[in-house]
């Protein structure tokens, strides 16, 4: 609940000040790249601030514990190939079905150009999955498995993941 709501004062926030120095940040490639790293940082701080500095948990309830480098590449490398065949399906399935899929609105706007590339860059590839893994496999699941059990827990926070996605083309790939 936090999350969500601090997401959302974030994005009033970043809309009160578009709107006051009258600068339209979503066709602003920096300032959309500079706002997904903020909202990445406030989600893990988040999660932190309600599990590890509030209940003294240790990090590893978010899932920040030492494993097997070996395993975790091979199993990485093996749901990496399966998570592609999944979503070749997915749109082969479509493509049949007359539908076209558009990418993720945001990614569009993102800038790929100059300094702001390797900010985007840094925010993609690393800070998001990090950020996404701490907060919904860690912080909400943990969360929920308690009281809905692992399968809950599951379809709870995986649903909640997809839909901040905004993409209902990729739904089911997500």
């Amino acid at each position: 609940m936090f999350a969500a709501v601090g997401i959302i004062a974030l994005n009033a926030v970043v809309l009160a000040l578009a709107v006051w120095w009258q600068v339209p940040i979503l066709d602003n490639g920096a300032a959309l790249a500079i706002f997904v790293v903020v909202q990445d940082v406030a989600v893990v701080l988040g999660a932190l601030l309600f599990s590890v500095w509030r209940y003294r948990v240790g990090l590893d309830r978010l899932g920040l514990r030492g494993f097997d480098v070996v395993v975790g590449l091979a199993l990485s490398a093996l749901l990496f190939f399966l998570s592609y065949a999944v979503r070749f399906c997915f749109v082969i399935t479509l493509m049949l079905l007359g539908v076209q899929l558009q990418p993720q609105p945001v990614m569009l706007r993102l800038d790929t150009t100059g300094w702001t590339f390797f900010l985007t860059f840094f925010s993609a590839a690393i800070l998001a999955p990090v950020a996404e893994e701490i907060f919904f496999r860690g912080f909400l699941y943990g969360g929920l498995r308690a009281r809905l059990g692992p399968l809950g827990a599951m379809i709870i926070s995986t649903m909640f993941f997809t839909a901040l996605h905004f993409s209902l083309d990729a739904f089911i790939p997500i």
